[in-house]
């Protein structure tokens, strides 16, 4: 279980003085409530949160302190299973902008200890205005209590372009923020002054060439490819309707393409989305997403078609039911998976405290 003062503590060693200052809300993150902005894929199966999140991007109601998911087994290590249970927790400051994202493990009979932090560093001014300078992964040392980084330190730069074509720090028509992924990824996103993204471009470092017997060997202090260019649509409520992506090779070919495109619909008090991404020749998915009037699913439906020349399709459908708290946010969350026989059956169900400011 979270103690409150612990939580408190953390707030205000990274928060100081910056509590007392009323919250404003930069127009440029207003807009970054949608998935594809929150991730920028390095390798297969790593994901790097790129865009920190805010207590209302969570869907979170009210001023919240912390989050703290149920303890539960799982993300054991090889000799350790069943040894620990695990949870996730979130923190954020009392104008909503996220301090800290924890994994918490516990032993039976034993106190939770932290083995996973992910740190927010904003500047003094930025924790009014949602600049965020860096994101930082520690891990526990397994033979201490310390944390040391793991993965790579995320770094944020803004600019903005004024309609003279000249560039400030401070302000202007167009925000360009650079976000610097280690030392190998490095990523471009333009907004406009209402806060539309309109275009991204990713570049990655090549790291390794294919000599003449066909192995791979490493390049030191190689040069960075436009790997990707991706352009954003969006309907009359600023919503995204379109995201398409082009691929690049290191050598400037063209890599293929990848189109996402999302159509809403109201049916009664809910809303639909629906999310379809097509993979080049190769493959397509359907997203159907169904949200409730609180903003929380209610049924997800994928559709996976593995061979666009074909009609064979996978289905898979999820459905959730919750529990609130005074303030409107889950407290308990049961989800349920269609079987063969058409029936729905409880999966698993998921349980979480949330601690407010005062």
């Amino acid at each position: 279980m979270i103690n409150k003062g612990v939580f408190i503590m953390i707030v205000l060693i990274f928060n100081c003085f910056f509590l007392s200052l009323k919250a404003q809300e930069s127009k440029w993150i207003k807009y970054l409530n949608y998935e594809p902005f929150y991730f920028a894929d390095d390798e297969p199966n790593e994901e790097y949160e790129i865009i920190p999140r805010t207590a209302k991007d969570y869907g979170l109601k009210g001023n919240v302190l912390a989050v703290e998911n149920e303890f539960k087994a799982g993300y054991q290590t090889k000799g350790e299973e069943n040894k620990y249970k695990f949870a996730k927790a979130v923190s954020f400051f009392e104008n909503g902008f996220i301090s800290s994202k924890y994994l918490k493990r516990q032993k039976l009979n034993y106190a939770s200890e932290v083995v996973e932090k992910t740190e927010y560093v904003y500047g003094n001014e930025a924790i009014v205005n949602g600049k965020i300078l860096s994101i930082n992964k520690k891990v526990k040392e397994k033979t201490s209590t310390r944390l040391k980084q793991e993965g790579p330190k995320i770094e944020f730069e803004y600019r903005y372009t004024n309609e003279d074509g000249k560039t400030s720090y401070t302000n202007g028509d167009l925000l360009e923020l650079m976000i610097y992924v280690g030392e190998n990824l490095k990523i471009q996103r333009v907004f406009t002054k209402e806060g539309k993204l309109f275009r991204e471009r990713r570049y990655h470092k090549i790291t390794g060439k294919v000599d003449s017997f066909g192995y791979i060997t490493k390049v030191k202090d190689g040069e960075f490819y436009l790997s990707t260019i991706t352009s954003y649509s969006y309907d009359d409520q600023m919503r995204i309707t379109k995201k398409h992506t082009t691929k690049k090779r290191p050598n400037g070919e063209a890599n293929g393409y990848s189109t996402t495109k999302y159509t809403y619909e109201k049916v009664g008090n809910d809303l639909q989305v629906k999310i379809t991404i097509d993979n080049h020749y190769y493959d397509k998915t359907d997203k159907i997403i169904t949200y409730n009037s609180a903003g929380h699913p209610t049924s997800v439906k994928y559709m996976y078609y593995p061979d666009k020349k074909s009609n064979r399709v996978n289905t898979d459908i999820n459905k959730y039911e919750y529990e609130y708290d005074s303030e409107g946010n889950w407290i308990k969350r049961k989800e349920f998976f269609l079987d063969s026989n058409k029936n729905y059956k409880l999966s698993h169900t998921r349980s979480r405290k949330i601690f407010y400011h005062d």
